[in-house]
C-alpha cells in the first residue's frame, strides 16, 4: 500500500463518482509525502488540475508551506485554488507551529476580498497574528457573532491579555460562560489567571468548577481502573494539574491547611503513574517553607525539583542552606551535580512485577507473593564487584535499624556461587536473604550492571530502580521506606 508504484496504479484505478475521486487523492498524497515529496508533489498538481478543492491536506500542507517558492508557483499555475491553498498552509503552519511561517501566509490570505467574510479565515488569522491581537478580537466579534469558534476565541485572547492587559483581560473573563468549556480549558485559564494575580475570586470559581465537572469519582472509577494505561494516565494527569491550581489559589487567599492538602493529593497522584511535575513541587515547597520544617525536608523537595528540570530559584535556596552548613563555596557546583543526580535516580516508577519462586543459600523457599503488604528491597550485586562491596557496608547498617521491623524485608541476589555468596554475606554481616546462582531474574527484570537496588512497594510492584553506587545510598533508602512509602 505504500510503495510509490502501487498507490499510484490504486490511485488511477479508482474510476467512478468525483467523491471517490477527490477521496483517494486526499488519502495518497499524504501518504506518498512521508516518503517521497516531489511525488507527492506530482500527485497535488494532477489533483488541481483535476479542479478538486485541496482542503482536506492538512498533513502534505504542513510538509511543504516552507517552501513558500514552490507554494506561490502553484497558486499562480492554479489560480482559482490559490486562496485555499494559502489558508491550507496557514492553518497547517498553526497545526504543526512553525511560527516563522505565520506572517508570510497571514499576509498572502488578507489579500483576498473573499477573506473579509471567511469566518474560518479570520479565526486562523487571529491566531497566527504576534500584534494587534485585541483589535482583531473585537473584529471578530462583531463580524461573527454567532460562530462556532468564538468561545474559543475568547479562550485563546485571554490567555494572551492575562500577562499584557489587566483590564481587558478581566472585561473577557465576565464575558465568558464556563458552562462553553472543558475542564483542562477552565484550568488552563484559572492557572493563569491565578499566577498573574488578576481575579482570584474569579480563578477560583473556574477551577472549581473544573473539579466538579471532572467528576471526581466517575473518573475514578471508569478510568483510573482503565486497561488502557494512556488513558488512564492522561486523565490522573489532567486532575493532578487542576488540583495544583486550586492548591495555589488557595495558598493566596492564606489556606495554607487546605492548599496543602490539595499539593499533596496532586502529588500522590503523579506517584501513582510514576509522574513528577517541577511546577508542582515547587507550589509544595512553598508551603513546606511558610511551616518551618526541618532543612533535611526541604532539600528532599529541591533535590526532587532540580532533578526535573534547572530552577534558578531553587538552585539559590540550595545555596543559603549550603553556606549555613559551613561548606566552601568552591565545591557548590559539585554538591549540585551530586543531588540532582540522586534524586534522579530516585524516580518512581510503577512496574509490575511477576510472583517468583526462589531458595535462598540455606535451602529456605520463598514465593515474591509471600511478602506482600510489606516493602521489599532487592539488591543485585557480585563478589568480585569494589562498588557492591562497598555498598555492602551501608545495607548492613540498613539491615541492622529494621532488624525488628516486620514491614521491610531485605533480598540479596547474585549470579556467584553458593560458597562465594555466603562468604559475602558472613563477611559484611548481612542478615537479608541470600539468593546465589540466579541469573533468571535479573535478565527478565533487564538488570545491565551492579549494584541495582529495586524497591518493591506493599502493593507488590517497583517503585524505585536504583542503579549504581552512591554513597549515601543508605539515606536514599530509607527516605523511600519511611517518606514516599509511609512504613514506620
Amino acid at each position: 500500500f505504500f510503495k510509490q508504484k502501487t498507490a499510484y496504479e490504486m490511485l488511477r484505478s479508482l474510476v467512478g463518482s468525483e467523491m471517490c475521486i477527490r477521496d483517494s487523492y486526499n488519502t495518497f498524497i499524504p501518504i506518498i509525502s512521508r516518503y517521497n515529496i516531489s511525488d507527492s508533489k506530482f500527485l497535488f498538481n494532477e489533483m488541481l488540475t483535476k479542479d478538486i478543492n485541496c482542503d482536506r491536506l492538512s498533513e502534505f500542507f504542513g510538509r511543504v508551506l516552507g517552501d513558500t517558492v514552490y507554494i506561490d508557483s502553484m497558486t499562480s499555475l492554479y489560480n482559482e485554488h490559490s486562496y485555499y491553498i494559502y489558508k491550507m498552509c496557514l492553518m497547517s503552519a498553526l497545526k504543526y507551529r512553525t511560527k516563522k511561517n505565520y506572517t508570510y501566509y497571514t499576509e498572502k490570505i488578507r489579500n483576498y476580498t473573499i477573506f473579509q467574510e471567511d469566518e474560518l479565515a479570520n479565526y486562523l488569522v487571529l491566531k497566527a497574528s504576534r500584534d494587534n491581537i485585541y483589535k482583531l478580537y473585537e473584529h471578530f466579534i462583531k463580524k461573527f457573532s454567532t460562530s462556532k469558534y468564538l468561545n474559543e476565541i475568547k479562550r485563546y485572547v485571554l490567555l494572551k491579555m492575562i500577562p499584557n492587559d489587566k483590564d481587558k483581560a478581566l472585561y473577557i473573563l465576565n464575558q465568558i460562560d464556563k458552562n462553553n468549556y472543558s475542564s483542562k480549558d477552565l484550568n488552563s485559564i484559572s492557572y493563569e489567571l491565578s499566577v498573574n494575580g488578576i481575579g482570584i475570586y474569579q480563578a477560583k470559581i473556574l477551577i472549581e468548577s473544573a473539579l466538579n465537572e471532572f467528576k471526581f469519582a466517575d473518573i475514578t472509577k471508569k478510568y483510573f481502573n482503565s486497561t488502557v494505561e494512556k488513558r488512564r494516565n492522561l486523565y490522573k494527569t489532567n486532575i493532578a494539574y487542576m488540583l495544583d491550581t486550586y492548591g495555589y489559589i488557595l495558598l493566596q487567599e492564606g489556606d495554607i491547611d487546605s492548599s496543602k492538602m490539595q499539593f499533596m493529593k496532586a502529588t500522590d497522584i503523579l506517584d501513582s503513574i510514576g509522574e513528577e511535575d517541577a511546577t508542582i513541587l515547587i507550589h509544595y515547597a512553598y508551603i513546606l517553607e511558610k511551616e518551618n520544617v526541618s532543612e533535611d525536608s526541604l532539600l528532599t523537595i529541591y533535590g526532587k525539583i532540580i532533578a526535573i528540570e534547572d530552577c534558578n530559584e531553587i538552585i539559590e535556596k540550595i545555596k543559603e542552606l549550603y553556606k549555613k552548613g559551613g561548606k566552601p563555596e568552591k565545591e557548590f557546583n559539585h554538591y549540585i551535580k551530586k543531588l540532582r543526580r540522586k534524586y534522579r535516580a530516585l524516580k518512581r516508577v510503577d512496574i509490575g512485577i511477576k510472583n517468583y519462586s526462589f531458595t535462598d543459600i540455606n535451602g529456605n523457599k520463598y514465593n515474591l507473593a509471600d511478602f506482600v503488604n510489606r516493602v521489599v528491597i532487592i539488591t543485585f550485586s557480585k563478589n568480585d564487584c569494589g562498588f557492591c562491596r562497598a555498598e555492602a557496608y551501608d545495607l548492613k547498617n540498613l539491615e541492622e535499624e529494621y532488624k525488628d521491623s516486620k514491614s521491610v524485608v531485605f533480598i540479596h541476589i547474585t549470579p556467584d556461587s553458593e560458597s562465594k555468596a555466603l562468604e559475602f554475606k558472613k563477611k559484611y554481616q548481612l542478615k537479608g536473604i541470600m539468593i546465589a546462582g540466579n541469573r533468571n531474574i535479573s535478565r527478565e527484570l533487564g538488570i545491565t550492571g551492579f549494584p541495582t537496588n529495586i524497591v518493591i512497594g506493599p502493593d507488590g510492584r517497583i517503585h524505585y530502580s536504583i542503579r549504581g553506587y552512591f554513597t549515601d545510598i543508605k539515606d536514599m533508602i530509607e527516605e523511600i521506606i519511611r517518606n514516599e512509602l509511609f512504613i514506620d
